[in-house]
């Protein structure tokens, strides 16, 4: 399975972004890494499908790039479901 968090730079989301990547390796063993993206960008993709968009998750909020960001444990579990579906 590859993992990989996008995430916006200006937003100052590269340390969450980092601790999932961290988790998702250790906890699920999959291989993961971070990217960076377009403005208010928080994205997870696994294999290609995404888990976690900030975009769409946080409905309006999100789409202006505010919005909760998922925990790091929310994180895992999303991609662990993926990887079951997979």
């Amino acid at each position: 399975m590859r993992v990989v968090v996008f995430y916006c730079e200006l937003c100052h989301l590269r340390k969450p972004a980092e601790a999932i990547v961290a988790a998702v390796r250790e906890e699920v063993g999959a291989v993961a890494e971070t990217r960076t993206a377009v403005w208010g960008t928080f994205r997870i993709e696994a294999n290609g499908v995404v888990v976690y968009d900030r975009w769409t998750h946080s409905g309006w909020l999100g789409r202006i790039g505010f919005g909760r960001l998922p925990t790091v444990d929310e994180a895992v579990e999303l991609v662990r479901a993926q990887l079951a579906v997979s």
